[in-house]
């Protein structure tokens, strides 16, 4: 896909897309003193979610039209790691596409970018940590969560976040680190490239589907 637009893009934390729904019904329920607390316990890990969300993006002018460099390794079988050019304006719904058919995988399931979730100062887990950006669909049990369609690679704080966690099918939970490298001026060549687009790998990824083994 050619890179989106940059027309009219400014500075912005994104919206999260079903926030004035969620609020609406769950204050009818506790209206309602249907599972008050349980529903207050929501409401205040959502707040803890936007709050700590707000942190992770740039706090100066975004650079939609600059080149940006990542690296991906997958966890569960080394050395198996991707580097990946992508334009600042483009989301992180399209890096994860370029990185799931890198692997030669279908993109047929649920994915998310985690942040680190910090406890007595140290991470006290990356992968499945509260603080995500996920795939349409993911956030489809307490709380809406930011969209990685709606989220632009450029508008990331990678001097405080340099590296996250990706997974990709939460059933067979394939997991990758990701590491921010840099970024670069676009440049007259770069609009004739399809990005996202691997720049350098190393490996060959497992079977999407691995055969199951039968009975003997």
């Amino acid at each position: 896909m050619p890179a989106l637009s940059t027309k009219n893009l400014t500075r912005h934390i994104p919206p999260i897309q079903g926030e004035k729904s969620f609020y609406k019904t769950i204050n009818q329920a506790i209206a309602e003193k249907r599972h008050v607390e349980a529903l207050k316990g929501i409401i205040k890990e959502y707040e803890d979610y936007k709050k700590y969300m707000s942190g992770v993006f740039e706090k100066k002018e975004p650079f939609y039209q600059d080149v940006f460099k990542f690296r991906v390794d997958y966890l569960w079988k080394k050395p198996v790691w991707r580097e990946f050019e992508i334009e600042g304006s483009q989301t992180f719904g399209d890096l994860a596409k370029g990185i799931i058919e890198s692997m030669g995988w279908d993109n047929d399931h649920l994915h998310a970018f985690y942040f680190p979730e910090i406890r007595n100062g140290k991470v006290f887990r990356h992968s499945y940590s509260p603080y995500s950006i996920g795939s349409r669909g993911f956030d489809n049990d307490q709380y809406p969560t930011y969209h990685t369609n709606m989220v632009r690679i450029a508008e990331l704080d990678y001097v405080a976040y340099p590296r996250l966690n990706f997974v990709f099918d939460f059933g067979d939970s394939h997991e990758f680190s990701f590491k921010y490298i840099g970024r670069r001026a676009s440049k007259r060549v770069d609009e004739m490239d399809y990005l996202p687009k691997v720049i350098d790998q190393r490996g060959v990824g497992p079977e999407q589907y691995p055969p199951l083994l039968e009975d003997e």
